[in-house]
């Protein structure tokens, strides 16, 4: 049998870790994701060649000047939801005008995070947070976490943007990342 002094000393520990376990800690990764969410703002956008004359609207949300997800946009500028994008609208050049389609874009992007949530759930890799961004129920997006719950930025999305014949703004921003 344990001594009393233990057996205490044991249910103050055991409490004390149950209690971490139960509370929700302040810098949980769901309330980061939720700190990063609503500050994520559209970046630019760009057509992602498929084919010759075939291309995919691509919108980049990010925060300040790091780029953290893209959205894959139809050709009814509607976001499409990750693993369905080879079935969204494609764009065919010569059949629009890109500049009317660039600023319906823009105005729809810059509206969009009305239509975009934040799911209520994360999931945990071996380095990072995955935090997931939906419409309509779907997801459509996805940010990442450091273990230190900072956002991890997407450095290729701009490099896709800066090699795009097709993209709003046309000028590069001058606040994205040097290469």
């Amino acid at each position: 049998m344990y001594p009393m002094p233990k057996l205490w000393g044991l249910l103050v520990l055991l409490g004390l870790g149950l209690a971490q376990s139960v509370l929700p800690s302040p810098n949980s990764p769901l309330d980061s994701c939720q700190a990063v969410f609503s500050e994520l703002r559209p970046m630019f956008i760009y057509a992602e060649r498929l084919a010759p004359e075939r291309f995919l609207i691509r919108g980049v949300l990010g925060r300040g000047n790091l780029p953290l997800t893209r959205i894959t946009l139809s050709g009814d500028l509607t976001p499409v939801p990750l693993g369905l994008e080879n079935l969204a609208v494609q764009v065919v050049r010569p059949l629009l005008d890109w500049d009317r389609l660039l600023a319906q874009a823009s105005r729809l992007f810059g509206g969009l995070g009305e239509g975009i949530n934040l799911g209520n759930w994360y999931t945990q890799e071996l380095r990072a947070y995955r935090c997931y961004l939906t419409y309509r129920g779907r997801i459509v997006g996805i940010f990442r976490l450091g273990l230190n719950l900072q956002p991890i930025p997407q450095p290729r999305l701009v490099q896709a943007y800066r090699h795009s014949p097709l993209r709003y703004p046309a000028l590069e921003p001058s606040n994205l990342p040097a290469q």
